[in-house]
């Protein structure tokens, strides 16, 4: 393959900047498995034309994992292995210790599906009552377990946890209070040293 700038687009397809090249957009960026296709073929993909990932992973861009299909063909194949019912169980595996876009990677779903339809397992922002009612216990959790562990595990995201821990710290300071050892600070709120 000849050198161009590549990258992954949104939709998790790598593309090259190919400008003034037959399977190039307006913009110059032409998706890598069909400019691959085309150069197997010998004449640019008909718009009817799709390239399928035979092993589904959108980079892989191999030829031996390239196939040549119709659209029509395209989708009866995405749809003829049908997917696993959603259940809530399912969700909240996928979802402990994973970002939303990992989990619906790992569940064959947009992201944006799962952010609608099960907002209610998704670490989310506590107020700081909320949060602060569970303050002893989550002291006791982070003797065993640093706040971005344990913030997915108790639901919240790990701003969240680092928000209450300096919240709790300016409090103790505030109050006169020693620090404690379990007294957790997030990288963004470090100071660094400058140089002289």
């Amino acid at each position: 393959m000849d050198e161009c700038t590549t990258r992954v687009s949104a939709r998790g397809y790598v593309v090259e900047y190919r400008p003034g090249h037959p399977m190039a957009a307006r913009n110059g960026w032409a998706y890598q498995h069909r400019v691959v296709m085309m150069k197997l073929l010998g004449r640019p993909l008909l718009k009817t034309e799709v390239v399928h990932h035979k092993n589904g992973v959108k980079t892989d861009n191999r030829l031996e994992n390239l196939e040549l299909m119709t659209a029509r063909q395209h989708v009866r194949e995405h749809h003829a292995h049908p997917k696993k019912a959603l259940t809530d169980a399912r969700v909240m595996a996928a979802l402990r210790g994973r970002t939303a876009e990992e989990a619906a990677h790992l569940l064959g779903i947009c992201r944006n599906t799962l952010r609608k339809r099960y907002r209610k397992f998704q670490r989310r922002h506590a107020s700081p009552f909320e949060i602060d009612a569970r303050e002893e216990e989550i002291r006791r959790m982070s003797k065993l377990h640093p706040p971005y562990i344990l913030g997915p595990m108790l639901g919240y995201s790990k701003q969240t946890v680092y928000d209450a821990f300096r919240r709790w710290r300016e409090r103790d300071d505030r109050l006169g209070v020693p620090a404690r050892p379990d007294d957790h600070r997030p990288h963004s709120t470090r100071r660094r040293a400058r140089k002289a």
